[in-house]
């Protein structure tokens, strides 16, 4: 019995050195990944940037409609709020339809 105390008391302390080795280890993981994306990612934002006024640029000058993708962050917007009015604009005459037809 006491043996098997000992063995458990030896595992529960190797269980826990692994684990601080191995949070110790994430950690440091963590802080290098942190490094990498601050240096890479900016340029990386950068350059998909360039890409997207490049290739919009391209579709302009031959006259063909600009896919969601290639549009910036304000024109989706405005085209959310256009769709969403137009929306409710045709929901709204539809229910004043609707209630017209109720009278017959």
């Amino acid at each position: 019995q006491k043996e098997l105390e000992r063995i458990d008391r030896q595992s529960a302390q190797v269980q826990k050195e692994y684990g601080e080795k191995k949070r110790a280890l994430w950690e440091k993981y963590d802080k290098e990944e942190r490094k990498l994306i601050d240096q890479y990612e900016p340029k990386l934002k950068e350059l998909r940037e360039k890409r997207r006024v490049v290739e919009r640029s391209a579709l302009e000058a031959q006259g063909k409609e600009i896919p969601d993708r290639l549009m910036s962050a304000e024109e989706n917007r405005e085209w959310i709020e256009n769709r969403a009015r137009e929306s409710e604009r045709k929901s709204n005459q539809s229910d004043s339809l609707g209630s017209r037809l109720k009278l017959f």
